[in-house]
C-alpha cells in the first residue's frame, strides 16, 4: 500500500461523521435485529444460529477442499482463478491488473 493511500485510510478512520454514522448505523441495525428476532416473531432463531455456527466452522475446517472444488468450476466455465498467499499480494495483482 502506498503512503498516500495510507494517509488516506488513516485520514478516514478518524473522521468524526464517519464514526458518529458508523455508531448510528449499527445501533439501528441492533435494534431491527432484536425486533426480527423476537421469540414470536422467529422461536427457533438461537437453533438457526447454531446451525449457522457449525455450517460455518465445517466450512472453514475444509476450505482447502472448497477453494479447490470452485477453481475447478471456474475453469471448467472458462475462467481464471489467482491465488495469492496474503492480502499484500493479491492487492499487487489487483493493482498490477488495473493498470494493464
Amino acid at each position: 500500500m502506498t503512503d498516500d493511500l495510507e494517509g488516506s485510510f488513516r485520514k478516514t478512520l478518524a473522521d468524526a461523521n464517519l464514526q458518529a454514522a458508523v455508531y448510528s448505523g449499527t445501533g439501528l441495525l441492533m435494534q431491527k435485529r432484536q425486533a426480527v428476532v423476537n421469540r414470536e416473531v422467529l422461536p427457533d432463531y438461537q437453533e438457526l444460529r447454531d446451525q449457522a455456527r457449525a455450517l460455518k466452522e465445517h466450512a472453514l475446517g475444509n476450505l482447502d477442499y472448497y477453494l479447490e472444488q470452485f477453481e475447478g468450476q471456474v475453469v471448467a466455465r472458462g475462467g481464471k482463478v489467482v491465488w495469492c498467499r496474503d492480502g499484500k499480494e493479491a492487492a499487487a495483482f489487483l493493482v498490477r491488473l488495473a493498470l494493464e
